[in-house]
């Protein structure tokens, strides 16, 4: 797995994402690309970043992220919609 980056990609969820979520629906994804083994390591977080949790975003469909959550000790959380995606 080789994780890829891009600078000060920011969207939001335009659907709830449950604990248990394995793919979220955001309102952007325009500069994504993902070639076979690359991965984006992604924060979820509300307004304010009093929570987050980190995931890895391992595929991309439309505004589709497929993702694998509570990377780096972080536990998967339910999110609402315009919780704040990033990727730096």
């Amino acid at each position: 797995m080789a994780y890829k980056f891009i600078n000060n990609y920011e969207t939001k969820l335009t659907a709830q994402a449950t604990d248990a979520a394995t793919s979220i629906t955001v309102a952007n994804t325009t500069g994504l690309s993902l070639a076979v083994g690359e991965v984006y390591r992604m924060t979820i977080q509300n307004a304010d970043a009093s929570l987050y949790e980190l995931v890895d975003v391992t595929a991309i469909s439309g505004n589709t992220l497929t993702i694998e959550r509570g990377k780096e000790a972080t536990t998967a959380q339910v999110w609402p919609i315009d919780s704040i995606i990033l990727c730096s």
